[in-house]
C-alpha cells in the first residue's frame, strides 16, 4: 500500500479548515442578524425549480439551486430579494408567505425561514411565537 503524500495531506487539511471557516462566518452572520433582527413577512413572487434559473442565463445552461424571488415590507419600504431553498427541509409550495428575520440596521441582510409559513396577517404573531419558543436555545 502506498503512503499518502504530504501534498495530499496538506490539501485535505486546507479543505477542512476552509469548510470550518466558511461555516463559522455564515453562522456568525446569522447570529448577528438574529441578535439585531426584527420580524417581517416574505411574500413569494416567483419560484425557480432546480436548474430553471440557469437555462439561458448569463452563463448559459447549467445547474442552479431551487430559489425564490420575494418581497418584504420593512419600516415602510418595500424590498425585493432572491433566496435559495434549503433542499434538506424543502418548503410548503402551497403557501406564499413565510417568516423573515431582517437586520434592523441593514434591511438587505435577512434570514428567510421556510419552516415557518404564514397563512395570513393574523397568523403572523402566532408564527413568531412558535419560532421563538422552538429556537430559544439557539439565541446568541
Amino acid at each position: 500500500m502506498k503512503s499518502i503524500s504530504k501534498e495530499l495531506i496538506a490539501v485535505i487539511v486546507f479543505a477542512i479548515v476552509a469548510i470550518l471557516l466558511v461555516d463559522f462566518f455564515f453562522d456568525k452572520k446569522d447570529k448577528e442578524i438574529v441578535a439585531n433582527g426584527e420580524y417581517a413577512i416574505a411574500h413569494i413572487i416567483k419560484r425557480y425549480e432546480y436548474g430553471e434559473k440557469a437555462i439561458g442565463g448569463k452563463y448559459g445552461a447549467g445547474a442552479s439551486l431551487e430559489s425564490v424571488d420575494f418581497s418584504y415590507k420593512f419600516k415602510g419600504q418595500i424590498f425585493k430579494a432572491n433566496c435559495t431553498i434549503d433542499n434538506e427541509n424543502g418548503f410548503d409550495k402551497t403557501v406564499n408567505d413565510y417568516l423573515l428575520i431582517v437586520d434592523k440596521d441593514n434591511p438587505n441582510r435577512f434570514i428567510l425561514l421556510f419552516d415557518y409559513p404564514i397563512k395570513d396577517e393574523k397568523d403572523f404573531r402566532e408564527v413568531i411565537t412558535k419560532h421563538e419558543n422552538e429556537n430559544i436555545k439557539n439565541v446568541p
